[in-house]
């Protein structure tokens, strides 16, 4: 007789590989058939792990409700088994849902409460900057600058002092947005410049593309049209090859305006 109990982990290992290859949708129905599975067998640390990945599917195909859920159930779980790492990850899964929902309040207070617990009885720094700008970014999310400053930079100082190249990349970067929403074109371009640095370091081929797009608008809304131009051209490349066609268009989009802009400003001398 087939041990049907015995496909769980296989259908688990499946969805897992199809999450990591962008493929959440095909991933749904092998999770949560390996969830039956699991219930079934009562498997507590799995059935934790398997609704962690289906929240995670859930979330990428914006069944966010479906997904909050899911997370909520690890929550308790992994609380009763006395998880810190889990029970930290549960907030921060719940809270990143809840801010594309856009509800940002209660995104923040299960987020704060991850932080706490890395803070308290983790230790850990890398996850305490990890953490730090994911509240960043939700601050910068609400249109709350002030705030999203002050965790970028709190975060930033920590991974500095650790040589956290991640950390640090992730927080220049925070800080550049903000910067560039309030028109500080400047200081924009500086944290974005440090940011790049260490996104190649790690290398990062996706941030690195969205970096120097941001460097060539930049430039662009400066008229040096020559800078933005060969930023522009460095995340085209890139973003082809990582083969992000949207990205692509937008910097095909912004290179065709500028060369013509170029060309009418040649024109007239």
């Amino acid at each position: 007789m087939k041990d049907i109990a015995g496909d769980a982990p296989k259908l688990l290992k499946e969805g897992i590989l199809l999450i990591e290859k962008g493929k959440s949708e095909k991933a749904i129905p092998k999770l949560e058939q390996a969830l039956t599975l699991f219930l079934a067998s009562g498997n507590q640390e799995r059935i934790a792990l398997c609704r962690s990945y289906l929240g995670v599917a859930y979330r990428s195909e914006k069944r966010y409700e479906e997904a909050v859920n899911q997370f909520q159930e690890v929550l308790k779980l992994l609380t009763e088994l006395k998880d810190g790492f889990g029970v930290a990850q549960a907030h921060l899964d719940i809270g990143l849902t809840l801010s594309l929902q856009k509800m940002f309040e209660p995104a923040l207070e299960h987020l704060n409460k991850s932080l706490k617990i890395i803070q308290e009885e983790l230790k850990d720094k890398d996850l305490e900057v990890t953490s730090l700008t994911n509240i960043g970014n939700v601050f910068f999310l609400k249109g709350d600058y002030e705030a999203a400053v002050a965790h970028y930079s709190a975060g930033l100082e920590i991974a500095e002092k650790n040589d956290f190249i991640e950390g640090i990349a992730e927080c220049c970067k925070g800080l550049a947005e903000v910067n560039e929403n309030q028109g500080h074109m400047d200081r924009a371009e500086k944290f974005y410049h440090k940011s790049l640095g260490f996104y190649r370091i790690l290398p990062d081929p996706i941030q690195q593309s969205n970096i120097l797009l941001r460097l060539g608008v930049i430039y662009s809304n400066l008229t040096q049209y020559k800078d933005a131009i060969f930023y522009l051209k460095q995340a085209l490349t890139l973003k082809r090859r990582v083969g992000d066609k949207v990205g692509a268009y937008l910097c095909e989009k912004n290179l065709k305006r500028l060369l013509e802009q170029l060309k009418l400003k040649t024109s007239k001398k």
